[in-house]
């Protein structure tokens, strides 16, 4: 059985109209998720077939046949207007001409810093920081809906009060996520390694 996946929502009411997809960044704003330099290009795989017929800027090994056979057979239809690339230079270059046709990048992850004006961007830079910032968690939810935290530089995790297991999260206005900066603490020695 062949089907095709749909999302609840159309292409036009997740994306605005001139969001492009482009997700080539580079290790330094994603390095507290734990990617390498050899995923970098990975990343651009993802949300494919969510975009509609619009632009996505993907390397070349995520729509290759036997990467569109495989999307295909997940029941995933990729209708986009598919530029490929090889290398980081030529991925840049697709999306200096997407912008220069009217074109705003969509991407999961903070793009390259102060390589795309901050107006070419579905998300600016300043708006990733500050939703990223775990600090600031305060500023987006109801302090009933935050579990008991504490923030404190990096220095200090080892001089925290341990009451049971504690879980230490990465903060700051890096990208964050999958688990890769998170460490479940039980005691004095496991917050130090931690740290």
């Amino acid at each position: 059985m062949n089907r095709r996946l749909e999302t609840a929502l159309p292409d036009e009411a997740l994306f605005p109209r001139e969001a492009a997809f482009m997700a080539r960044t580079d290790a330094s704003r994603v390095r507290m998720l734990g990617f390498t330099p050899l995923q970098l290009d990975s990343v651009t795989t993802m949300f494919g077939g969510l975009f509609g017929r619009r632009p996505s800027v993907r390397h070349r090994s995520g729509v290759s046949a036997a990467a569109r056979a495989l999307l295909e057979r997940a029941g995933i239809a990729l209708a986009e207007n598919v530029l490929e690339y090889e290398d980081a230079e030529q991925a840049e270059a697709l999306a200096d001409d997407l912008i220069a046709r009217g074109w705003r990048l969509a991407s999961p992850y903070p793009l390259r810093e102060r390589r795309f004006p901050s107006e070419a961007q579905i998300v600016a830079p300043a708006l990733w920081e500050r939703l990223n910032d775990k600090a600031r968690f305060g500023e987006l939810a109801p302090a009933g809906a935050l579990p008991e935290r504490s923030v404190c530089e990096v220095d200090a995790i080892g001089a925290l009060e341990i009451r049971g297991a504690v879980f230490v999260k990465s903060a700051g206005a890096a990208a964050t996520g999958w688990g890769f900066g998170v460490r479940r603490c039980e005691s004095r020695a496991a917050l130090l390694q931690a740290q």
